[in-house]
């Protein structure tokens, strides 16, 4: 009776261990920054949809991807002291939209960036048709400018950064906008909208 008994609890424990094993596999440990390919796999869908919401300025559906405690920040570079927090109820109203805030300030003049969201979201946001950029890389920055911050710095708990990059051509200079997306429980949410330019 006590070696079946010892057997069962030793079956029980090879059970949840192999449980616990697999939760572990396919969550990682929030201090751990994913590989490009582990993030592809992570975010790809997720970041798809965010884009393609972004391209038809369907920010009442953004609002869904976002946190309700803690916003997502619409910053002109990367970094968590410039830019603007926004959360699913701002994101939904015209009138707080439409309201003329302090982005931050303008690289080299060092001028403020005041405009409304709608006037900073086509400059800073969704100058380029990025859902479809020639470039998308997840965890990897290809932008190389002088406003190039660290964003696994300035978003360190648990974020994957997706990257939308058009390289210079004949007729433009080169342009990237950023998602940082940070995990909440199970979800993955938008915490961050970055921009970056070639600039003087």
């Amino acid at each position: 009776m006590l070696n079946r008994l010892t057997a069962r609890r030793k079956l029980l424990g090879f059970s949840v261990w192999s449980i616990l094993s697999c939760c572990c596999a396919f969550h990682p440990a929030a201090s751990e920054t994913l590989s490009p390919n582990a993030a592809r796999q992570e975010i790809a869908d997720r970041a798809q949809e965010v884009i393609e919401i972004l391209a038809r300025r369907d920010l009442a559906r953004l609002s869904r991807f976002v946190s309700k405690t803690n916003g997502v920040r619409f910053s002109p570079y990367v970094d968590t002291d410039s830019g603007v927090v926004l959360k699913p109820p701002d994101l939904r109203s015209r009138r707080r939209l439409q309201s003329v805030r302090n982005w931050g300030s303008y690289d080299g003049s060092a001028l403020p960036i005041r405009m409304s969201f709608f006037a900073y979201y086509r400059k800073f946001v969704y100058d380029r048709d990025f859902a479809h950029a020639p470039q998308v890389t997840y965890n990897e920055i290809i932008a190389k400018g002088d406003t190039t911050g660290d964003a696994s710095a300035a978003y360190p708990d648990d974020s994957i950064v997706v990257e939308y990059y058009f390289p210079a051509d004949d007729k433009k200079l080169w342009a990237a906008l950023r998602l940082i997306f940070q995990r909440t429980g199970t979800e993955w949410l938008l915490a961050g909208v970055t921009h970056d330019q070639w600039t003087i």
